[in-house]
């Protein structure tokens, strides 16, 4: 069997899993390097000189297993008690570095990044206040103010 640009077939296929995995990089979810590892599989059959007849299934059958297999493991999503973005700022405690007019918000820096903070209840809060932040609405943090610990 005539192989693309000449190529040993083992060769052929060992050269398409380095491009696969290497495309991987660039792609999300794990999916590109189940068929680079499709290929890599691919090479033993036809590295022993079997044709095409037992290559494809090789292939086939690889992609499928590692996607079977493999991309659920990689693909984890985030467990719980993970949280990120604004909901790890909930249950935060912070000082006010400005007043919160009644019914109104203030920019509030957290973490390197500002955040607008209103109270909860529409109450006005002062500079130098404790606030905890319960909740968010939109992008504004929702507070309420806490006692001194």
């Amino acid at each position: 069997m005539e192989m693309p640009f000449g190529l040993e077939p083992w060769l052929f296929w060992l050269l398409l899993a380095i491009a696969l995995f290497i495309a991987e990089i660039f792609t999300p979810g794990f999916l590109v390097a189940c068929l680079g590892i499709g290929a890599l599989l691919a090479v033993v059959p036809a590295a022993f000189d079997l044709g095409l007849a037992w290559q494809l299934p090789v292939f086939s059958l690889g992609c499928l297993l590692s996607l079977w297999l493999l991309r659920p493991m990689f693909n984890k999503p985030k467990g719980q008690g993970y949280v990120s973005g604004v909901d790890a700022l909930v249950g935060r405690t912070i000082r006010l570095s400005a007043d919160i007019p009644e019914g109104g918000y203030v920019e509030v820096p957290i973490d390197g990044d500002v955040w607008r903070v209103s109270m909860r209840d529409g109450s006005a809060a002062s500079k130098g206040a404790l606030i905890r932040i319960v909740g968010y609405e939109g992008i504004i943090l929702q507070a309420k103010e806490v006692s001194e610990v």
